[in-house]
């Protein structure tokens, strides 16, 4: 699987796009999740989303299976 975005703006309802073999999936995926590490500035000026805001959210662990198909 690969990902890709429709833009840089969250905000403005950009997302990520699904891809397998280079194709789209069709498929919506959607789940915050905590990093478990700093956010750089530079990040948060591209995807608004602030180490405060993830830290509340599941650890990445507890999700990884949902991309399995």
């Amino acid at each position: 699987m690969d990902t890709e975005t429709t833009g840089l703006d969250p905000l403005n309802g950009d997302r990520i796009v699904a891809l397998v073999n280079r194709s789209p999936t069709g498929q919506t995926y959607h789940r915050y999740l905590c990093p478990l590490r700093d956010i750089t500035a530079d990040a948060v000026a591209v995807h608004g989303f602030t180490a405060e805001f993830l830290a509340e959210k599941p650890r990445r662990s507890k999700h990884g299976t949902d991309l399995r198909s």
